[in-house]
């Protein structure tokens, strides 16, 4: 999925960018994520989600700093994991109760 969100950006320098970003955060964002909901076969999927919110900001994201960017990356990566986990307690609650 997110191949096909990156081959979708209009310019070569956006791709080659996001693509750069990546390669090189994408293992930290997946333990980050890890850390935050435990062992659950949906990481990949959240690593995605927040690299596809990250292309909505590639102006700012290029106008950082390296140690901005880090923290804007890691930052971006707490969104989908808090939702996922929203989510799992719902569900939780849903089959606890039977509703």
């Amino acid at each position: 999925m997110l191949v096909s969100v990156i081959s979708s950006i209009d310019r070569d320098e956006d791709k080659e960018f996001i693509f750069a970003l990546y390669q090189k955060y994408n293992r930290l964002i997946y333990k980050k994520i890890q850390n935050k909901i435990g062992i659950n076969n949906e990481i990949e999927d959240l690593v995605n989600d927040t690299f596809i919110k990250l292309i909505e900001k590639i102006e700012t994201l290029k106008s950082l700093g390296e140690r901005e960017l880090l923290y804007y990356i890691v930052k971006a990566s707490n969104r989908p994991a808090l939702d996922f986990m929203k989510q799992r307690s719902v569900r939780q609650k849903h089959i606890y109760y039977g509703n």
